[in-house]
């Protein structure tokens, strides 16, 4: 095995997981998965050993775009979330520009009589 053959195993299984550790020692557990299956797939079968890692590519590309699709929905939920909160709160009193006296807060308690 070459080093970029490595190289490439390295990044599909860091892609799968996430780069979480956790996640590394399921994918790797995956990633192993797959290649013994893929070579009997072609030691038992007529396939090539190319089609066998297109076939493995397609798997590892497809859960990790499965993952990107989660993110990126996750995140427009916050935005909304966040831009919901920002709408529904009350909005502040304008401050006044120098040298204007402050707004008088009218009340209907005390004060003058007329």
């Amino acid at each position: 095995m070459n080093d970029h053959s490595k190289t490439l195993r390295l990044t599909r299984l860091a892609l799968l997981a996430a780069s979480h550790p956790i996640g590394v020692i399921f994918a790797g557990c995956f990633m192993s998965m797959l290649d013994i299956s893929g070579l009997q797939l072609t030691n038992l079968t007529a396939y090539n050993e190319y089609i066998t890692d297109v076939i493995i590519a397609v798997i590892v590309y497809l859960s990790a775009f499965s993952l990107v699709i989660k993110m990126l929905i996750t995140g427009r939920k916050k935005r909304r979330a966040a831009e919901s909160a920002a709408t529904t709160a009350e909005p502040a009193p304008p401050e006044p520009e120098p040298g204007e006296a402050p707004a008088q807060v009218e009340s209907g308690k005390g004060g003058e009589a007329e």
